[in-house]
């Protein structure tokens, strides 16, 4: 077999392999992307409005998968207006001078059955962080779901800087939550 031939058959294989991962579009109405936070020892809840994904995966070739996320910061919801407030001022998230938070994979791998291992870089606030992220994949023939959960901790973002950066009211410790409900892109 020629050289040619079976650099062709690489080159194939190769973009076969890329091009079989399913594109995925997030169901905003049924997904949730936010945080538990605790404030003198008691959590809360909070969610993000407003995010965009670029998902492409397969089960079978894990590690040809993206998982890239945008999130508005100023589309946080935490059930209570002044907290909202708050959380976007210069202290916390800085919203107007960083009104987006991002995540990109850098890697991927299966860890067991319907379990997955998301490697990437999250920036907040300006500070890129590499962050690992397990994930539950489950796929039904009209769609699929994604659970995952980290933790973070807030300082490592200049979340809670001032008088917060050291004081333990605010816990130090965030815990991330993504729920998504997916469906093919077609």
């Amino acid at each position: 077999m020629s050289l040619t031939r079976v650099a062709a058959m690489l080159i194939y294989g190769t973009l076969s392999a890329t091009a079989s991962a399913t594109e995925w579009i997030v169901d905003n109405d049924h997904s949730r992307l936010g945080f538990v936070a605790s404030y003198d020892g008691v959590g809360f809840e909070t969610r993000f409005e407003r995010f965009n994904f670029r998902i492409r995966f397969d089960t079978q070739q894990p590690e040809e998968g993206v998982f890239d996320a945008v999130v508005e910061v100023n589309s946080v919801n935490s059930r209570s207006a002044d907290r909202d407030e708050a959380m976007l001022g210069l202290e916390w998230f800085n919203a107007k001078q960083f009104p987006q938070a991002r995540f990109a994979s850098t890697g991927l791998r299966q860890i067991g059955a319907g379990v997955f291992e998301v490697t990437g870089r999250l920036a907040v606030k300006g500070i890129t962080r590499a962050i690992v992220i397990p994930i539950a994949w489950s796929q039904t023939d009209h769609g699929a779901r994604l659970t995952g959960k980290t933790t973070l901790r807030r300082t490592d973002y200049q979340i809670g800087i001032g008088e917060w950066e050291s004081d333990p009211i605010i816990g130090f410790e965030v815990e991330i939550i993504v729920d998504l409900q997916l469906k093919r892109m077609d």
